[in-house]
């Protein structure tokens, strides 16, 4: 689970592999999802999606955070779940990096 203000590190082990992270509003707005690089661990580029609480992508972005990192905003309803899915842009890297969510 992630909340807003949070800011919660990921570690990819394994190409291709994706890091999940839930989030249910507790009010209607619209909220952001990004990726920030691990300054210690070096260049990393994120990849992510977002769904509904059906588990339908209603989003997914490459590098709109700048730096090779993902960025997502989703207009979220009360009580909704929403589930985040990062990976790192290449299929074969492994790295870790971080993930903020904002409420705008």
């Amino acid at each position: 689970e992630i909340a807003p203000g949070e800011k919660l590190p990921a570690i990819v082990d394994e190409g291709g592999e994706y890091v999940y992270f839930v989030f249910t509003a507790t009010e209607d707005g619209t909220y952001t999802f990004k990726g920030a690089r691990d300054e210690d661990y070096g260049r990393t580029d994120t990849y992510g999606y977002a769904y509904n609480s059906d588990r339908s992508q209603i989003a997914s972005n490459d590098d709109g955070a700048g730096d090779g990192q993902c960025l997502l905003t989703v207009t979220a309803t009360a009580g909704e779940t929403y589930y985040f899915a990062v990976r790192l842009y290449s299929s074969y890297g492994t790295g870790s990096f971080y993930v903020t969510l904002v409420e705008a």
